[in-house]
């Protein structure tokens, strides 16, 4: 589990729309590989997350932070937000995209409605492939793949670069990619863990 400090940490500074470091590399990504990095601010480790409830997103059941909250599902893009943030605020969120819109290579998904860290209205709008890699997704052996971002908001100001990860996996319901530009903690090590929902209750 997250310590309780880190934990309202992250929502305090989610909530007011930006991020610590905004387009700092990912932590995790550099080792993703073995999905064992602790991510840009996790402490909590393997153990606890192998205990973590899971959370039904999209096509996949994901071991849970304690500070996750489901968002919009569309169908096709189920999206888990930092908790606590206030409806139409810029928070820290990932989506889960399947269908014809998860993308499996070298294209970054930046349409999932997602704004980026650096204040409100700021939304991804380029980017390009920084590196690509073999990792665990879902128990089976899926890619994980890191474009840097370019970000502004509605009028071309305020530009500002980030990284995004991206992993994906092939499964019997078709390709599913999960997006994340706001360097959620150990997300990586989460989605090796993580479940098709239709076999996580077997």
């Amino acid at each position: 589990m997250l310590p309780v400090a880190l934990a309202v940490g992250l929502l305090t500074v989610g909530c007011a729309g930006g991020v610590s470091a905004p387009g700092a590399p990912h932590a995790d990504a550099a080792d993703s590989s073995a999905a064992s990095s602790s991510g840009a601010a996790g402490e909590a480790g393997s153990d606890s997350i192998a205990d973590a409830p899971l959370m039904p997103v999209g096509p996949l059941a994901i071991p849970a932070a304690d500070f996750w909250a489901p968002g919009e599902d569309t169908g096709s893009i189920a999206v888990v937000t930092a908790g606590g943030c206030e409806d139409g605020t810029n928070c820290p969120a990932f989506a889960v995209v399947s269908g014809a819109g998860a993308h499996a290579t070298d294209q970054a998904i930046l349409d999932d409605g997602i704004g980026c860290p650096g204040g409100e209205g700021m939304m991804p709008v380029s980017a390009t492939p920084a590196s690509a890699q073999a990792t665990p997704v879902a128990g089976s052996t899926g890619t994980v793949q890191v474009f840097d971002v370019t970000c502004a908001d509605a009028d071309g100001a305020g530009a500002i670069a980030i990284q995004q990860r991206q992993w994906s996996v092939g499964g019997a319901e078709g390709l599913v990619t999960i997006v994340d530009r706001w360097s959620f903690a150990e997300l990586g090590d989460r989605v090796a863990g993580a479940q098709w929902l239709d076999e996580a209750g077997e």
